[in-house]
């Protein structure tokens, strides 16, 4: 066991687990999701199905889990609390079931969404660092294209997120990513040239996107 969203085998190699993200284990929280993630698991078999993309930039193998008794562990991991729902394309094969299952939890307040800390973070308000980061700003600029679709934060046009070209049909196409306003992303902060960027490829990072539906 590593944290809360990825297991060691018996033979060694690492697995993480698709459609979640867990706090790390220095966050409030991390411990508890890995342990919660051990309870479940409790040295017992555990069957995977592996990812379209089989294996992430670290090598690990990228697979849903489930326990012996067939029980989604992901799905187990969003609605207890303990993990935001993540896609990234090609491993988007259950998208809707996590997306259900983070709800659950959503709405309960359980785990994570009672924690203040794990709350969006306004763009421009804080500094940034690389990483996992829910970030809630207005669109100030919008700019197609052939590699995809950039947004950039009208608070901080040093932060953009990048949508790649083969998925923005998935967002509505470019029209709709014109009259986005509010939003709130979610994914992975990387560095880029003086600022950053996070890349984004199915809408379900997107948790809003116009000021009608802020929340």
């Amino acid at each position: 066991m590593i944290d809360g969203d990825s297991l060691v085998l018996a033979d060694g190699a690492q697995v993480r687990i698709i459609g979640i993200n867990a706090p790390e284990h220095d966050m409030p929280l991390g411990r508890r999701a890995k342990e919660e993630l051990r309870r479940m698991i409790n040295k017992r078999v555990v069957h995977l199905q592996i990812g379209k993309e089989h294996r992430d930039q670290h090598g690990r193998i990228l697979a849903h889990a489930y326990d012996a008794q067939g029980k989604n562990l992901a799905a187990s991991m969003l609605a207890r609390g303990y993990a935001f729902h993540v896609v990234v394309a090609p491993n988007d094969a259950q998208a809707d079931c996590y997306a259900a299952a983070e709800q659950e939890a959503r709405v309960a307040r359980r785990g994570i969404w009672a924690r203040p800390v794990y709350a969006p973070q306004d763009v421009g308000a804080f500094k940034l660092k690389p990483g996992f980061v829910r970030l809630r700003g207005k669109v100030g600029s919008v700019k197609h294209t052939r590699a995809g679709s950039e947004l950039q934060f009208a608070a901080d046009s040093s932060v953009r997120v990048f949508i790649p070209a083969a998925h923005v049909v998935k967002f509505g196409g470019r029209a709709k990513l014109s009259a986005m306003q509010h939003l709130i992303v979610r994914g992975w902060l990387g560095s880029r040239n003086n600022g950053y960027s996070m890349t984004i490829t199915h809408p379900f990072m997107v948790e809003y996107r116009s000021e009608e539906t802020k929340q």
